[in-house]
């Protein structure tokens, strides 16, 4: 009986030699020291990741802060930009109304029509597109209405009202 190919013993114990060897070297490896520095390691990224949760977690907080800043910053540039509009519209009235008051200071005649003031917001007071013998028609209450839409005082009889609003229109003085 012919056998086939026998195993090789000698080699056999050389390579578990080997193995053995190797095998026995293991005890160098990180994880093999009871995992203590893959631990330390993970530690060290937990406290790392807990310090940039907190990092990020004040972050956002301070984003919520800045976007209320940046809101009320908007507010004010608005107000801001309103207060200038007004203003701009009182300069130019007060512009106008300077003009008209030269204008009426040549008025020598209750029959000659008045040039209109402005109201603060820039607006024709209409009841001023008129003549002075038509204001001094106009009831204690119209006058008043006029004085108060020009901010000025309403208060007084009914002569210190209308002299008043014909100071206000730039008349002076009138042939009678």
């Amino acid at each position: 009986m012919e056998l086939g190919p026998q195993p090789d013993f000698p080699a056999m114990a050389e390579y578990m030699s080997r193995v053995a060897d190797g095998l026995s070297l293991c005890g160098n490896l990180p994880a093999i020291d009871h995992g203590q520095q893959i631990v330390t390691i993970l530690q060290r990224m937990e406290t790392d990741i807990g310090t940039i949760k907190a990092d990020v977690a004040t972050l956002k907080e301070d984003v919520a802060i800045l976007k209320v800043d940046v809101t009320t910053l908007k507010a004010d540039v608005v107000n801001i930009n309103t207060r200038l509009d007004n203003f701009e519209s009182r300069f130019t009235a007060s512009d106008e109304n300077m003009i008209s008051r030269l204008v009426n200071n040549s008025v020598n005649d209750h029959t000659i029509t008045l040039r209109p003031l402005r109201d603060p917001n820039n607006m024709i007071i209409d009841e001023l597109e008129t003549t002075v013998g038509e204001i001094k028609n106009m009831p204690g209450h119209e006058l008043g209405m006029i004085l108060r839409r020009l901010n000025m005082s309403s208060d007084g009889t009914y002569s210190n009202k209308l002299q008043r609003l014909l100071y206000a229109c730039g008349v002076i003085t009138l042939r009678n």
